[in-house]
């Protein structure tokens, strides 16, 4: 029964404020908008919770004048007279089964400010809402805060206005109220970081802050009464004007674009402008214009493109094929080279669902590929490996591939280097062709026949016809240097002959050499 007497009082004093179903005030509307920038989000309400509905008296990128009361978040957050923070609507059980939640916009984040009177009922709130989870800083909750006071003031003001008696005091209260919320909103736009700035419905500027006056280096007497378009920068002052022409034209509640502004010192400076439209009943009175100073993210922005351009104009040139691709096995980069190697360009690559399997030479092979692409994405890289395709012309290639994880725009993207070895392989196989054919000379040839190193003279090998004449193993030749099968007497001999060997010139030469037995032999020496 208590909570029932509580709610009819609540009721009974917010309908004596007589704002229920009344047209939007600049006041007011400055508040939400306000909110929504020092907030960073793009939902900002003052809502009046009635017996049944929830009635908006301002908003910030919304459409509509109300919801049921049973269906907002409102309604819970006037049970208490505490910011209500939910960083997650889905993790919260008072709320994940809303309308709002699971459908419609699917809103992720809430935070009201309770619009406590003086009484001490809780009349509705100033609420932020957006569609992704995120939370508030302590600077942003106080901010949220002050803003929520302010509201009440300025119900209030209003109510007191609409029933001012015609007394000294009533209007000194009035006075006095008026000049400490105007004192409380000049204290939250002077600190703010972000720059704020007015002007009427010609563009004039009528009223900007201390950050205005630090970022932009002009005094209050040489902005008050300028046009906007002097902080814009020469080269856009014109789609400038023709931008907000279009709000104003168009009655666009509020828009939001990257600006370059002109300091005094010609300086430039980026700016991400949010402008709102100001007005009085039903007619434009101006643009409310809340600022933030973006020059540093431009300037890293730029050097990530440029990195970007210099690496790209890299991949491009480099005798490699390079692909970075998504775990899906989509490609946002297919290189020239890579073109080149497989006969695809990327798109034909993206083209096809799945690319290791049109190119693989075998089902083995793409069996091979598809486990390698498994082991990258679980480990974040593979060993370095061969890979046989065949190319969009039926040409069988060999392929060197390696792979790892990296990180690229905050995702997980697989950068790989395909370099092609199929001459390379050829070569080998040749080589081990004429190697094959070069023993199977040697080991036939009838004549003692032996390799040695030019350097030490070791034997480094001797096929069976040496080894069968002189009588030693093959174990003991390797054992042995040529000196070793020469009498000592033909030493000079031998010196002559090595140098005549060292020439690379093919020769002949008479000599002597000692069998294992100790038997001195005349041989002809050919090499």
């Amino acid at each position: 029964m208590t909570e029932q007497n509580d709610e009819i009082k609540r009721l009974q004093e917010l309908h004596e404020y007589e704002i229920l179903d009344t047209p939007s005030e600049s006041d007011f509307d400055a508040l939400t908008f306000i909110a929504s920038q020092i907030c960073i989000v793009p939902i900002a309400l003052i809502n009046l919770v009635d017996e049944e509905r929830v009635w908006i008296k301002s908003k910030v990128g919304v459409q509509g004048l109300e919801m049921p009361r049973a269906q907002s978040f409102c309604a819970e957050a006037i049970k208490q007279k505490k910011l209500l923070m939910v960083e997650d609507t889905t993790l919260d059980s008072r709320f994940s089964s809303m309308p709002m939640v699971v459908g419609g916009p699917k809103y992720r984040f809430y935070a009201g400010q309770p619009l406590v009177s003086p009484r001490g009922h809780v009349l509705g709130t100033l609420c932020i809402l957006d569609t992704v989870p995120r939370t508030l800083t302590e600077r942003q909750q106080r901010a949220l805060q002050e803003l929520g006071h302010l509201a009440v003031s300025q119900l209030e003001i209003r109510h007191h206005l609409r029933r001012l008696e015609s007394t000294v005091a009533a209007k000194e209260k009035i006075d006095l109220e008026l000049r400490n919320s105007q004192m409380e909103y000049k204290h939250i736009i002077d600190t703010a970081n972000e720059i704020i700035y007015r002007t009427d419905e010609n563009g004039l500027i009528t009223f900007f802050n201390p950050a205005a006056t630090r970022l932009l280096q002009y005094e209050q007497d040489e902005l008050i009464g300028s046009h906007y378009r002097k902080l814009i920068h020469p080269s856009f002052r014109s789609s400038v004007i023709k931008y907000y022409g279009g709000q104003f034209l168009k009655e666009e509640s509020n828009t939001s674009r990257e600006v370059p502004a002109l300091t005094k010192d010609g300086r430039t400076v980026w700016l991400d402008q949010n402008v709102q439209l100001l007005f009085d009943q039903d007619r434009i009175s101006g643009f409310s214009v809340v600022a933030r100073d973006i020059t540093e993210k431009k300037r890293i922005d730029e050097r990530v493109a440029d990195s970007e351009r210099k690496l790209l104009a890299i991949v491009n040139t480099v005798n490699e094929g390079i692909t970075l691709s998504d775990e899906s096995g989509f490609f946002e980069v297919f290189n020239p080279r890579m073109t080149e190697l497989t006969g695809y360009s990327l798109h034909e690559a993206n083209d096809t669902p799945d690319f290791s399997r049109l190119i693989a030479s075998s089902v083995d092979e793409f069996q091979r590929l598809l486990d390698r692409q498994k082991q990258l994405w679980s480990e974040g890289r593979v060993q370095e490996s061969e890979i046989s395709i065949r190319t969009k012309t039926g040409e069988k290639k060999i392929l060197l591939l390696s792979s790892s994880l990296i990180d690229y725009n905050n995702r997980k993207m697989a950068l790989s280097a395909y370099r092609d070895i199929t001459e390379h392989r050829k070569a080998e196989q040749a080589f081990r062709d004429s190697a094959r054919r070069f023993m199977i000379f040697f080991e036939s040839n009838p004549l003692p026949t032996w390799v040695f190193d030019l350097e030490s003279y070791q034997y480094l090998e001797v096929n069976n016809a040496a080894i069968t004449h002189y009588g030693y193993s093959r174990e003991e030749f390797l054992a042995m240097n040529i000196m070793n099968l020469r009498p000592p007497e033909e030493t000079e001999n031998l010196q002559s002959e090595l140098e005549i060997i060292k020439t690379r010139d093919s020769s002949a030469a008479q000599s002597k050499h000692c069998l294992k037995d100790g038997t001195i032999i005349d041989v002809q020496l050919f090499w």
